[in-house]
């Protein structure tokens, strides 16, 4: 097993063991199913119940993100969206249509 690989089956484990109870009593009722883990994991990501602290992004890094953004506005939209952009009724704005 290559690095990523062991990284995600530990995080399959610790998200398993993590649930405890919950996935005993699933897998009592019925035999474990492929995408189990996944969805375990969604749920537990969905939930925030094991959220991790909030962590600062640096200031060099903030920086570079905030940059892509902004230069990111710079491009012009590809045409195989444009069928999907009609213009605002306040000014010529594009906006997604629905």
């Amino acid at each position: 097993m290559n690095v990523s690989t062991t990284a995600r089956v530990a995080a399959v484990l610790l998200v398993c063991s993590a649930l405890g109870t919950t996935t005993a009593k699933s897998a009592e009722s019925r035999p474990a199913q492929v995408g189990d883990a996944t969805r375990a994991l969604l749920r537990l990501q969905a939930s925030g119940e094991r959220a991790g602290t909030p962590l600062p992004i640096l200031g060099d890094q903030a920086s570079a993100s905030y940059k892509r953004y902004i230069d990111s506005f710079t491009h012009p939209i590809p045409a195989y969206l444009a069928p999907s952009l009609r213009p605002d009724a306040a000014g010529g704005a594009a906006t997604t249509g629905k």
